[in-house]
């Protein structure tokens, strides 16, 4: 047998789109994987509260029951963080670029809400800004930008000061010098990061 007939949308189709099944004489479901999976979505979509609840008396169970659950949930979910870091990434850019008004109320909230650790990031950014900045450095020229991102901010626009070639790098890292700066809107700031 090399193809079954789907129980859900009734078209025959490949053994392969049906999912294994020990108990059933055919070895497979009787919905194929596209039907199931459309199933499963909209029963979790019809009782989303209730599963979720049901997920963090087990979640929670296994913590009480088992010590090194914690340290084998924690492996499992980084493990899969870094294979699936470029793809992750890209997930957040593009929902950034979409969600622009809550990128930034959330961001003002984890501020908020992490006011030690949003001032270790400015008190780091601050010292890696004091290492880039030359004694040869136009002092001058560097307010005059960061003058003239504060009149368009004033005027409206979400702008600010980007080093072109950043100054924490992954390969290279650029100075805080005049010739570095430029005023870009504020989003593709936050996309660039510390890359050029």
């Amino acid at each position: 047998m090399t193809h079954l007939k789907c129980t859900k949308c009734h078209h025959v189709k490949l053994l392969e789109c049906f999912g294994l099944d020990k108990h059933k004489a055919s070895g497979r479901v009787s919905a194929c994987k596209e039907c199931k999976a459309a199933g499963d979505k909209a029963r979790y979509q019809r009782n989303a509260d209730v599963l979720r609840e049901q997920a963090r008396e087990r979640a929670n169970r296994a913590y009480a029951t088992d010590p090194a659950y914690a340290s084998r949930v924690k492996a499992a979910s980084l493990a899969r963080t870094r294979a699936n870091a470029e793809e992750n990434r890209q997930r957040a850019r593009d929902w950034r670029k979409a969600n622009p008004e809550a990128h930034r109320a959330n961001a003002s909230a984890w501020q908020r809400n992490n006011p030690a650790a949003a001032a270790a990031i400015g008190a780091r950014k601050r010292a890696a800004k004091g290492r880039a900045l030359p004694p040869w450095a136009n002092r001058d020229a560097i307010r005059k930008v960061y003058a003239e991102a504060a009149a368009l901010r004033a005027q409206g626009h979400d702008v600010e000061v980007d080093h072109i070639i950043p100054l924490q790098g992954k390969n290279v890292s650029g100075l805080h010098v005049e010739n570095n700066l430029r005023v870009i809107p504020a989003l593709d700031n936050a996309r660039k990061g510390n890359r050029l």
